[in-house]
């Protein structure tokens, strides 16, 4: 089963970019908009502010502990939950519900 799921990974996943400090580790993985609860923008002090959530879906071997940044393109989220997903005695693939920031950090 997890060689099916590091297939469609690879066939199917979006490349991400994970910061921990200085390092940049890029992969694929799965990103969509939970839409039940992604709100429209709302106003703020700043203009209008997302709020929007998402779900990732990643690679085993890639914990997000201690990632301070996920990016895809020019968009940048934070990671708010995560936790490995197994299946028997090994993990599968990584879980993680992220939030969306404003802009990437350089």
């Amino acid at each position: 089963m997890k060689k099916q799921w590091e297939a469609m990974l690879s066939a199917y996943g979006q490349p991400l970019t994970l910061r921990r400090g200085g390092e940049e580790t890029p992969l694929r993985a799965f990103l969509q908009p939970l839409r039940a609860q992604t709100p429209d923008p709302v106003p703020s002090p700043l203009g209008l502010a997302r709020e929007g959530k998402y779900l990732y879906l990643g690679p085993a071997a890639e914990d997000l502990a201690g990632v301070t940044e996920v990016v895809l393109g020019d968009r940048a989220f934070r990671v708010l939950r995560h936790r490995p997903v197994w299946v028997g005695a090994q993990v599968l693939y990584r879980w993680a519900i992220l939030e969306e920031w404003e802009e990437v950090a350089p």
